[in-house]
């Protein structure tokens, strides 16, 4: 995760980008991760078909990725930190729950937290 950051912040630094205020970062990330689900429903046939990811697909995740990893930088989060916190997290929910999801009903463990 650290050498994605450093990609992130080198393509920063070589481009001149300003930083956006975390509100305004988040609204970025919230269009991306809606050209990403619009991938996913054309890949899908809007249900139709099972998801098998597509180019289209791939490059919306990157998008999502690295509008991340930018608010990351831009407020000063470790994003391997986090992530390490967080999957702690889950875990501990699993071993109490026998679900990670945030719901009091126990959860798939394969599902989204």
């Amino acid at each position: 995760m650290h050498d994605a950051l450093e990609s992130v912040r080198a393509l920063h630094k070589e481009c001149g980008t300003a930083p956006l205020s975390p509100e305004n970062r988040l609204l970025d990330i919230q269009s991306e991760l809606g050209e990403l689900a619009k991938e996913v429903l054309k890949a899908t046939r809007y249900g139709a078909v099972p998801f098998r990811p597509t180019d289209a697909f791939r490059e919306e995740y990157g998008d999502v990725l690295y509008a991340l990893l930018t608010l990351a930088e831009e407020t000063d989060t470790d994003p391997a930190a986090a992530l390490a916190s967080v999957l702690g997290k889950y875990r501990a929910r699993f071993a109490r729950k026998g679900g990670i999801g945030s719901g009091n009903e126990p959860q798939n463990h394969g599902g989204t937290p």
